[in-house]
């Protein structure tokens, strides 16, 4: 199955407490969102604003990563299910540019290493 997972994890950020749980697709266009926001305007956040809002963007963008390295095709599907017990993906690839993207406003904003990494094996 194209969108079978290969292994278990526990996802970074968990945005419901509810049992099927799912991530869209779509969702990873907020951790680069907030990553642009913050290095253009955040004069007006206190720094442990900043820095709260930075882990909200890391721990969304490592979920749009792992969205992505869970499957054995290597291709997130639009939604896939937070539970690590029922790990799955569900639906169709519409090839969405948001999560390379977030990588790399992440990248830009703090300068680790591993947001190259994660661009990089998403787009191979």
């Amino acid at each position: 199955m194209l969108f079978e997972h290969h292994v278990e994890y526990e996802w970074p950020v968990r945005l419901y407490d509810r049992k099927g749980d799912a991530m869209q697709h779509l969702a990873c266009f907020f951790p680069g969102a907030i990553s642009l926001s913050l290095m253009t305007n955040s004069s007006s956040l206190s720094e442990g604003q900043t820095k709260q809002w930075t882990e909200i963007a890391e721990g969304l963008a490592e979920s749009c990563y792992l969205m992505y390295h869970i499957t054995d095709s290597g291709l997130s599907s639009e939604s896939t299910d937070l539970d690590p017990k029922r790990a799955r993906s569900y639906g169709h690839y519409l090839q969405r540019p948001e999560a390379v993207e977030a990588q790399f406003y992440l990248w830009r904003q703090t300068k680790d290493p591993k947001y190259r990494a994660y661009a990089w094996r998403i787009f191979e």
